[in-house]
C-alpha cells in the first residue's frame, strides 16, 4: 500500500457524506478522540477498517487488496486466495458488526 494514507481517506470520506465526528464515533463504537487518532493512521488493522467501511459505506479494504496485487513479489498462490475468499470473508465481517 504505497502512498495511501487511510486515516485521510476516512476523513475526506466521513466529510462527503457530512458525518459528524460524534456520528461516526457512535457508528464504530469509540469516542471522539480515537477518531482523531484515527485521521491520523496511515494504515489499520483490519477489523477497525471493516468497521469504518460499514459506517461509511464504502469500501476501505480495496486499498489493501490494490496493495497485494500491485507488488511483483506477491507469491501467485497468495493473491488467488485472496481473490477467492476476499468478497465472503468481508461479507461475513461486516455482517459481524
Amino acid at each position: 500500500m504505497r502512498d495511501i494514507h487511510l486515516g485521510t481517506l476516512v476523513k475526506r470520506k466521513m466529510k462527503e457524506r457530512d458525518i459528524s465526528i460524534n456520528e461516526f464515533a457512535d457508528a464504530i463504537h469509540c469516542d471522539r478522540t480515537n477518531v482523531y487518532n484515527i485521521f491520523k493512521r496511515k494504515s489499520m488493522d483490519v477489523q477497525l477498517i471493516v468497521r469504518i467501511s460499514n459506517a461509511l459505506n464504502y469500501d476501505f479494504l480495496q486499498y489493501y487488496h490494490q496493495g497485494i496485487k500491485n507488488q511483483n513479489n506477491v507469491n501467485p498462490r497468495l493473491e488467488i486466495i485472496v481473490q477467492k475468499y476476499d468478497d465472503e470473508w468481508v461479507v461475513e465481517k461486516i455482517k459481524e458488526i
